[in-house]
């Protein structure tokens, strides 16, 4: 054997030695990171969110009925230079606080727990939703947080159905 060898295996056995002796501390600190590991998972509230997301369009929706109509006015668009500056405003229709108070209003009307002060919640719903315009498409998401599913889910559809109903004032 090489000098190396021996000298890696009394350093390893040194290392046991080591361990052995301070065994107690070990497990004391084992011992107690388990338990604040479990406390924190049994205490700790679950936070869902849900996510919708909307397609954005140059054109407003069709409506294919009977006869197969489609409603396309795109006078309005002639003022806008891109339709990058198009979605961007329709971004901001969803992110406005018109948009934020009719989910709301909505929202107290399916989940009663929700009623309350109007700031609260309306601080509620800006730290927890989040609307941003994915990049390099039309399509935008629609994000929500909330310590219940169905409140996350139904807020989040929410603001889909009523984002689109505002964009396109249908």
């Amino acid at each position: 054997q090489t000098g190396f060898e021996d000298s890696s295996w009394a350093e390893l056995a040194e290392l046991f030695r080591i361990l052995w002796l301070k065994k107690f501390v070990l497990l004391l600190m084992i011992c107690f990171s388990a338990i604040s590991w479990s406390y924190y998972i049994y205490t700790a509230t679950p936070i869902y969110r849900a996510e919708s997301v909307v397609e954005l369009s140059v054109r407003r929706p069709r409506f294919l009925g009977q006869q197969d109509a489609v409603i396309d006015d795109t006078s309005r668009m002639g003022s806008m230079s891109s339709s990058a500056e198009l979605f961007n405003t329709q971004v901001l229709k969803l992110q406005s606080n018109t948009l934020r108070k009719k989910v709301m209003e909505k929202s107290r009307r399916y989940f009663p727990e929700l009623a309350g002060d109007d700031e609260e919640l309306s601080r509620y719903f800006e730290k927890n939703v989040s609307i941003d315009l994915i990049r390099r498409s039309s399509l935008v998401k629609i994000a929500v947080r909330s310590p219940k599913p169905a409140v996350a889910a139904a807020v989040a559809n929410l603001y889909s159905a009523e984002g689109i109903e505002m964009v396109y004032a249908l």
